[in-house]
Order: C-alpha cells, then structure tokens, then sequence
C-alpha cells in the first residue's frame, strides 16, 4: 500500500530525498529500535534495497543494541543511515565500535530542530562546538545560516511524496500479540 508516511508506519519504502550520500536512492525506513531478525524479515519484503535509514520520524532514543544492528547490517554490505539529535552523539560515541564509526557505508545523520528558521536575521549562525576549549576537536566550525539554507541543500516538504508501508508499530504489536497483520 502507497500512501503519505504517517506517524504510526515501522517500516517503509521510499525514496532519499534529503540531501544526503544516498539522495535519490530506494531506501528502508525503519522506525524506532528494531532487532535484526525483524529487520531482515523487512528486508526481503523490500527486495532489492541495499539502503537502510534508522531512527527515522525522528525515533532514535538512547538503548543499546544499536551497535549490534549497525554491525550486522554493514556487513552484509548496506548502506546505513542512522538519524539522530545531538544530544545522542556522546552517547553513540561510547555505544558503536570504532569500525563502524570509520565504515564508509555508515551515514550518520544528526538532526538539528530548530523551528521558525526563516525568522532569523541575515546574521545568524550555526556553531558547531568542542565540549570544552581544545577538548577534542582541532577548534570550532561556524557557518552563517544563509549558507545551510542555501537551495542545494533544501529539501521541500513536497518532496517527500509518497511511500509504501510495510507495517505500521500498531500491526506490529497485534502481530507479537498473536493478532496478525490487519487486513488493507
């Protein structure tokens, strides 16, 4: 079933369309923390996918089993995107291995929100900071916020369309409570 991706969709299909390594590519949504046995059950359903996006709506929390999921799905050679706030970067930083952190084929996709950009005057900039003066980092990044929002790197709301379903969290829960998938 295609339709618009809702708040309640697991798994779907779609498109990358954010301007990211895998823009314009078939990707696996995949919606929240999800083991890799499910996930590979998804997988065969979307036959042909070698591009996988977890944490998608914004669903990443902080649990482990992360680094497990990132570890299997690299090496059967997908693509991994893993979206992400900032406040989770520290803690990613002490959960994924190493290996996964320098693997080409790992995207990870830290999503800023900040609400009513257009707001801003000409001035405003992004900071990307150390946690402490020369704690980590060779310094500090800054851009001005004209640049971020600059065409090319603008994704319109339009652009999203539409995306087939796989499963949504609520069949999911009726599926491990014995109920089956609900009809279409």
């Amino acid at each position: 079933m295609s339709k618009h991706v809702d708040s309640d969709a697991a798994y779907y299909i779609a498109n990358q369309v954010e301007n990211t390594p895998t823009n314009g590519l078939p990707t696996l949504f995949i919606v929240g923390m999800r083991n890799i046995s499910e996930i590979e059950h998804y997988l065969e359903e979307a036959k042909g996918i070698k591009n996988i996006h977890l944490g998608a709506q914004g669903s990443f929390y902080k649990k482990t089993g992360w680094n497990e999921v990132l570890v299997e799905l690299l090496k059967r050679d997908y693509q991994v995107s893993m979206e992400y706030p900032p406040d989770a970067h520290y803690y990613l930083l002490g959960q994924l291995d190493e290996e996964i952190w320098s693997n080409r084929k790992f995207i990870p996709v830290i999503s800023l929100k900040l609400p009513h950009l257009t707001k801003l005057n000409q001035n405003a900039t992004l900071k990307i900071d150390d946690e402490s003066f020369e704690a980590t980092n060779d310094g500090v990044y800054c851009t001005s916020m004209r640049e971020v929002m600059d065409s090319n790197r603008f994704t319109p709301w339009h652009d999203y369309g539409v995306a087939k379903v796989l499963i949504t969290k609520t069949e999911l829960k009726l599926k491990r409570f014995g109920r089956g998938k609900k009809s279409e």
